[in-house]
């Protein structure tokens, strides 16, 4: 058969035997064409362009050719036109042998990327290819190409197979999760710094390489990939396999030959055939291999090949994807419809130009065989030029740029990635060998805000000098390695009412609980060094606890951990630390991390060679001490921007949801002069997600004020447009090879932060209102110009009495700081890498589901202070809360108090103390109380028995001005929801509540005798003075000594919160 285009030059005849029916693995190893072979190739496809544009041998034609030849000539290439670079595009997709979908081959989208010089730019090229290709569900075929081949150590390469795909994780007992097509480049990404969650359908990261360089990993956001849940119209079972699939099929390894021209980075995408995803990827024996699994799923016996399970299966399959799919308005074909398809192209090819390539093993679909035109039709595989081409996987033979470097040109061609894989394997074989016969010590964080687990990695750097170290979440420990382990150290923060923080709850569990440990102790025995029979006698630890000393449950959860460690034999090795957020939290740290790490070696008779001047080094450095080398920002293109909602979620690890504020009502008088707010926020549509019972709390992600934002915005060097997307990269190629001209340096996102303009950085994520740290300090005397200022904040560093007096003093912001030392220059990478991260507010939820259904309610003290310096602050939630328009977003989420719940048995009697705000949970309280009554009399229509007494303490200023909920306590007397409400008014002397002896009487009564629930939410002082008068009550009239009153309030269900918490 001759094809038009080519019978200028040669006929292209079929060869002496058939071997279509042969899947031919088609690859090109990398290398620059000849001139000759080049100028051939080139003259060709000029010849094709203007043929095609029928302009064949005119001026313009010539002309053309001339240039392109005179280009060869001097320079060894060429450069395509734009229109020649369309053409060539799309006649490369028309010529494609094993492609059925090629009727829609003039519809191609073509990106022209050649001017992309890094691979941030070949990121954003393809984000903006993945968008327009979805197309929300109408997916649309595009090209996007990069710059030619200019020699093969300059290539421009996708690493990815396809743009997206899904990871596979090798186990160690030889199993595969995920996709075993790509299990050796889910290694590699690994190895490059990727974290894989180890699940069924992982994306993975995008591995792109510019001009040759080393290649970058790049995330693709979430709202790029467009999934698709499978489901079956008519067996709902299936959807229990949890299977989907991605709607954009983006081919990214292949090269496509142009003109004599390589373009080796040129991802395209089409859309899915039904049958590619349902019978090739989901049922192939070498992918997924899912076809028994789904009968099974779908009550098929699949014992006897004779039944046709498997046809059946894969059969329904088919149908669950081609539903899928079409349900969500997803673009896909079915096989029968592409096989026509492919017949009517075929047809117009052989009018056209004589002939069609194709390559029946691809063509002919995997299902359904004889039913379709493509099986019974004879084809002829051959290779037409322009054309896309496979290529050698770049990540099995790439040598990174520093070993190109070191090697002689010989040696070079010779090692590959393998060989460069092989000895670092044997490199860390050997320092896994000399670990494993160092002590082992294990470091566990749990933490809020991030402090506790930045101490756990400085502790980590010091002690890897000595020991085998590693760093750990509390939550991700087992344990049943206790009894494995030598030495363990604990650093944790105390969250609310003592306890521990989200990540360490579970760990506390185990710990509390004896029989949730996975091993036995011998807890009721007191610990010595000879306490032989305890399986935690060999183990050493000790403690590091952060809390602040402003609330009574002073690092509660970390003497939790030193006194249960101790119970179960363990041997402290060093006394259990503490740091205060008010006063030398960071001192108190380096203190105890220099001193547990000396006693350490001592235990262990380690580190000898190693002095403790090592360790001070290490504390006196910081992962991110500032150095311009190291941190800088860069603009990037608004398309890769999360959703808010994604943001929130990223930056504070944990579920964020969006919610809208519908109402505000104040709350207070008009002549008083404090503010308090009822707010109520909508959360019907995350009503699963943020299901709370009334004592539970409600996390307010907040804005700082605007004029703070400005403010700093105004101080800044180099500060940005306004509308300007940044992103934060951090140099990571080390101290040693930082090179102020650029030379090796190699940037990466820090992924901390997602990539947005800077008022918004300033505005959602970075802590611009609380004091600076003294850590912070002294790195910003380091941007100070006038020696004076330097000399005075180093001050602040060194002496922490004076810190103390100038941050209690003034509480002064980081637009304080800047007008104080106003020398101190500052840019916006040094604002994002150093300022920390602004924390949601924590308030006590005054609603009830059963009576507000779909809303939170929060009781809000809007704030407003004067220091003694007589600086004016604002509380950053509350004021952002008490500003916000009726209707706007709210992101949000709830927090579990189960301390603070009401009673299970509703019977018993409920005390609730607290002034002001403090009041906020036991409006939850007694709304949910009236909503039990309600449905009581409405379910069995019947009075409220079975209800226990509901007694409420409240004080505040006065009766007139702050009185807060004042008329609703009322209605609820009069109801009897409320068994009695009892006022005090500190501006009212007048009417001040007294308590005779009767009172006191009936109090002990109800706590003692009926076992009735005390709660208290309030300041600290208060919430110490009603302790007193607990202990009194208790003591006085049940006849106790004092010993036996802490006995038995220890056991009693006493809940606390404290408003500073909120």
């Amino acid at each position: 058969m001759v094809d038009d285009y080519e019978r200028i030059n040669k006929d292209i005849l079929c060869g002496n035997k058939c071997v279509g029916s042969l899947i031919e693995t088609l690859s090109n190893k990398p290398g620059i064409r000849p001139k000759e072979e080049l100028l051939l190739q080139a003259k060709d496809f000029i010849q094709q362009y203007y043929t095609a544009i029928k302009s064949n041998d005119t001026i313009e034609h010539r002309e053309r050719w001339s240039e392109v030849k005179s280009s060869i000539d001097n320079t060894g290439t060429y450069d395509l036109t734009l229109k020649e670079l369309i053409f060539g595009s799309k006649q490369a997709w028309r010529n494609a042998p094993r492609c059925i979908g090629r009727i829609q081959w003039s519809n191609l989208q073509i990106f022209d990327a050649r001017d992309v010089k890094t691979a941030r730019g070949m990121f954003h090229s393809i984000c903006n290819h993945l968008k327009y290709a979805t197309n929300n569900g109408k997916i649309r075929s595009a090209i996007t190409i990069f710059k030619q081949r200019t020699d093969v150590n300059h290539d421009f390469r996708v690493w990815n197979s396809q743009l997206i795909t899904y990871a596979g994780y090798k186990q160690s007992d030889g199993s595969i999760i995920g996709d075993p097509i790509n299990v050796d480049f889910t290694a590699v990404c690994i190895e490059m710094g990727w974290r894989g969650r180890n699940g069924m359908f992982d994306v993975l990261p995008l591995v792109l390489q510019a001009n040759g360089d080393d290649p970058e990993l790049f995330e693709l956001p979430s709202r790029l990939i467009m999934e698709v849940h499978i489901t079956h119209p008519t067996y709902p079972s299936l959807a229990d396999l949890g299977l989907r699939w991605f709607c954009v099929p983006a081919v990214s390894g292949m090269k496509f030959d142009c003109g004599g021209l390589e373009f080796t980075a040129c991802p395209f995408s089409g859309w899915y055939m039904s049958t590619e995803i349902a019978c090739r990827d989901l049922c192939d024996k070498q992918r997924y291999n899912l076809v028994e699994k789904i009968a099974r799923n779908l009550g098929m016996d699949t014992r006897n090949n004779a039944s046709l399970w498997k046809d059946k299966a894969v059969i329904e399959i088919n149908i669950a994807v081609l539903h899928s799919f079409q349900s969500i308005g997803a673009t896909i074909v079915d096989h029968h419809t592409a096989s026509d398809s492919f017949m009517i192209f075929m047809k117009n090819e052989y009018k056209q130009r004589g002939g069609c390539p194709a390559d029946w093993v691809w063509i002919v679909p995997p299902i359904s065989g004889s039913l379709t035109p493509v099986f019974h039709q004879e084809m002829v595989m051959f290779k037409l030029k322009p054309s896309y081409e496979y290529q050698d996987e770049v990540w099995r033979t790439f040598v990174r740029k520093k070993d190109r470097i070191k090697r002689s040109k010989s040696h070079q061609s010779k090692l590959g990635f393998k060989c460069v894989a092989s000895v670092v394997f044997s490199w860390t074989s050997l320092m896994m060998k000399v670990l494993s016969k160092r002590v082992k010590c294990t470091i566990l964080y749990a933490t809020e805000t991030g402090r506790s687990e930045r101490y756990a990695h400085t502790l980590h750097k010091i002690f890897r000098q000595a020991f085998n170290s590693r760093v750990l979440n509390m939550d991700s420990y087992n344990l049943s390695e206790l009894r494995q382990e030598q030495l363990i150290l604990f650093v944790t923060s105390t969250f609310g009412n003592g306890d521990p923080p989200e990540n360490g709850k579970n760990l506390a569990r185990a710990l509390t609980t004896a029989k949730e440990l996975p091993l036995q102790t011998n807890s009721n025995k007191r610990h010595t060094n000879g306490h032989k029979n305890s399986p935690l006698n060999y183990l050493k630890f000790s403690v590091f606890g952060l809390g602040s000393s402003a609330y009574p449950n002073f690092c509660a959860f970390s003497q939790l951990i030193d006194k249960t460690m101790e119970s179960l034999g363990a041997t402290r090795i060093y006394s259990i630390g503490e740091g205060d957020e008010l006063c030398g939290q960071e001192e108190a740290f380096k203190t105890w991390a220099k001193r547990v790490y000396q006693v350490a070696c001592g235990f262990f008779n380690v580190g000898n060679k190693i002095g403790l001047n090592d360790a001070s080094d290490v504390l006196e450095k910081s992962d991110t001490i500032w150095r311009p080398e190291t941190f800088r920002v860069i603009e990037v293109p608004i398309e890769i921007c999360l959703s808010l909602g994604e943001e929130y979620c990223k930056v504070h690890k944990k579920s964020v949801f969006k919610c809208r504020l519908t109402e505000r009502i104040h709350l207070e008088k008009r002549h008083s002069s404090k503010q308090t707010i009822l707010g109520k926020i909508d959360i019907s549509a995350n009503i699963d997600s943020m299901n709370y019972s009334p004592g539970d709390h409600l996390l307010l992600f907040p804005n700082n004020a605007p004029a703070l934002v400005s403010g700093i915005i105004d101080r800044l060097v180099d500060a940005p447009d306004f509308d300007e997307v940044l992103q934060l990269q951090r140099n990571t190629s080390g101290d040693d090879r930082l090179d102020r001209n650029g030379n090796h340096d190699s940037w990466n996102d820090w992924g901390r932060y997602p990539p947005c303009t800077l008022t918004d950085m300033l505005t959602r994520y970075l802590d611009i209102s609380s004091p600076p740290s003294q850590e912070l300090l002294n790195i910003l005397s380091s941007q100070a110009v006038k020696t004076e200022e330097k000399f005075k904040i180093k001050r602040l560093v060194n002496n922490t009495r004076i810190f103390d007096e100038w941050k209690n003093d003034g509480k002064p912001t980081i637009l304080d700081v800047l007008k104080q030392f106003s020398s101190i220059q500052l840019t916006p990478a040094f604002l994002i890498s150093q300022l920390p991260l602004l924390l949601p507010r924590y308030y006590s939820i005054s609603s009830s589901l059963d009576a507000a259904p779909g809303e939170i309610h929060v009781t809000v003290d809007v704030l407003e202070y004067q220091t003694p310096d007589g600086t004016k602050h604002q509380g950053v939630c509350s004021n952002w809360l008490n500003n916000l328009e009726i209707g706007e977003e709210i992101y949000c989420n709830v927090r579990k108090a189960p301390l603070f719940h009401l009673p299970n048995d509703q019977s018993v009697p409920i005390i609730m103390v607290g002034p002001g705000t403090g009041i906020a949970p036991f409006r939850g309280f007694w709304m949910q109380r009236k909503a039990d009554i309600e449905h009581e009399l409405t379910s069995r229509n019947k009075r409220n028995h079975g209800f226990g007494e509901m007694y409420l303490y409240f004080g505040c200023h006065n009766t007139t001005a702050d009185n807060i909920y004042r008329d609703e306590i009322r209605q609820l007397e009069k109801e009897k929801i409320l068994t009695k409400c009892f006022f005090a008014f500190s501006r009212e002397p007048d009417i001040r509540t007294r308590f005779d002896k009767k009172k006191w009487k009936d109090i002990y009564k109800l706590i003692v005798k009926e076992n009735g629930h005390f709660y208290i939410c309030g300041s600290i002082q208060m919430a110490s003075d009603v302790k007193k008068m607990l202990r009194h009550v208790i003591q006085s009239w049940g006849k106790k000594s004092e010993s036996q009153v802490d006995e038995y309030i220890d056991k009693m269900k006493v809940s606390v919160i404290f408003a500073g918490l909120m």
